[in-house]
């Protein structure tokens, strides 16, 4: 059995309708978000099922939620807003969670940004579609009475036709580097060099966060300054020079056998860099948030930005001339952290002030276009207490950015505690995804 192609084929033209109009959406955001959803949910599976452990924990899921094809059952109701939905929706964001964990919100945020629905939309469609790849799967686990290794054997025949449907972009994201397509080689190693520089979006008093929903990692002082993996980043572009400097020699005339041996050591040794380099911003950061990419701006201002993070997205939406200023479209800031309990930012090692470096460069090449800054907490705690330090921690940020050198009148900023929350606070990852500062353009 093809999964992709079966799961497609319950997406039909009239459960598009029904989400669409559910959703407040139009059907064409709406099929194309499921052209990533679909994928990206089975590819989430068969990364989770390639070791014996994984695929036994997806099978516990499968007993635990009575998958056995009957959620195949009355897909369209499911989709829109029947009697079902919500029930199933509850049922999707818990799956959600054990097979993407901390990549549930980033899976929703790329989703949306390529499809142009709202992140709402996007994680609510990947809610409803969880149960339907659950089903399906305990379908064919029942009918073939699959052990774990069954299973993954299985997934694993599914990989080639789920990395042909995954959409470019969301294999990175999710960090599933035998779907993203990405190539190891040495030439695309720095060009592509992974900037896993994931929300450090401080919350509530206890615990800091991020605005992706992905847990926080442990934080540990770094010695050197804010920038200092840019220092790997340059050592490993002058092993990379060397590497070039040298393959160039190869064409007149021919190198030596040492020479050669030289290539392949200083080529080895760049893509260990690289893996190293990626290896030490992921410590700090924690997530993936895809390759490094150049920017130029209306002012002719280039900034290197990670593919998914808020930089971009919050470009995205600047530049579209059809997307209309709401108050509803909020960008989670990506790489800000502040110190525990307090409105304090921190500017050592989480990238914060790369960060408010590119929001300023942004803000200025688009004169037009102002900021209101938003912060939130958890439930958690005093309410009167989170409100006032949600509001203060965006007045922060608000301030860094008038420090810089942008107009006061172009920014303003509001907490608002522990309302209108994304996710849901009976767990530790929904609090950590409510825990967040945000942007919202109020002028373009």
């Amino acid at each position: 059995m093809n999964l992709i192609e079966t799961l497609q084929g319950f997406i039909t033209p009239d459960v598009i309708g029904k989400a669409a109009g559910m959703l407040g959406e139009s059907e064409s955001g709406v099929g194309k978000a499921m052209s990533g959803v679909l994928p990206g949910l089975l590819a989430s599976v068969i990364s989770k099922g390639s070791t014996e452990q994984g695929a036994d924990d997806v099978l516990g899921m499968i007993r635990e939620g009575n998958f056995g094809g009957g959620n195949l059952e009355g897909v369209s109701n499911l989709f829109g807003n029947g009697f079902e939905t919500n029930p199933m929706m509850v049922v999707g964001k818990n799956l959600l969670g054990g097979l993407l964990g901390d990549k549930a919100g980033l899976l929703g945020s790329a989703i949306a940004s390529f499809s142009g629905v709202k992140e709402s939309s996007a994680t609510s469609l990947m809610s409803m579609a969880a149960p339907l790849v659950m089903g399906l799967l305990g379908k064919e686990v029942a009918s073939k009475g699959l052990n774990a290794s069954g299973l993954m054997g299985l997934l694993a025949g599914q990989k080639d036709s789920v990395a042909a449907l995954l959409p470019a972009g969301l294999g990175s994201v999710l960090g599933f580097g035998s779907f993203s397509g990405i190539g190891e080689k040495v030439a695309g190693a720095f060009s592509g060099a992974t900037a896993d520089v994931k929300d450090l979006t401080a919350g509530t008093p206890a615990t800091a966060s991020n605005t992706f929903g992905a847990p926080k990692p442990t934080y540990t002082e770094e010695k050197g300054g804010s920038n200092w993996w840019l220092w790997l980043l340059g050592l490993a572009a002058l092993v990379i020079g060397g590497f070039y400097f040298l393959r160039g020699c190869n064409e007149t005339p021919k190198v030596t056998e040492t020479a050669e041996a030289t290539i392949d050591t200083i080529s080895a040794g760049a893509d260990a860099m690289m893996e190293s380099v990626s290896a030490s911003i992921k410590s700090v950061t924690g997530a993936d948030l895809g390759s490094l990419m150049a920017r130029k701006l209306a002012d002719g201002t280039e900034l290197n930005i990670p593919e998914s993070g808020v930089e971009g997205r919050l470009l995205a939406f600047i530049e579209d001339s059809t997307k209309a200023v709401d108050k509803t479209t909020w960008f989670d800031f990506d790489r800000l952290l502040f110190d525990t309990g307090k409105a304090t930012l921190k500017f050592d090692s989480s990238g914060t002030e790369e960060q408010l470096t590119n929001i300023v460069a942004i803000l200025k090449a688009y004169p037009k276009v102002n900021l209101k800054i938003g912060g939130y907490t958890d439930n958690t705690g005093d309410a009167k207490a989170n409100l006032k330090l949600s509001g203060d921690r965006a007045k922060t940020v608000m301030d860094e950015l008038v420090k810089r050198g942008i107009d006061a009148k172009r920014l303003a900023s509001e907490g608002y505690g522990d309302q209108f929350p994304v996710a849901s606070n009976d767990t530790p990852e929904g609090r950590q995804q409510n825990r967040r500062v945000s942007c919202r353009v109020t002028a373009k």
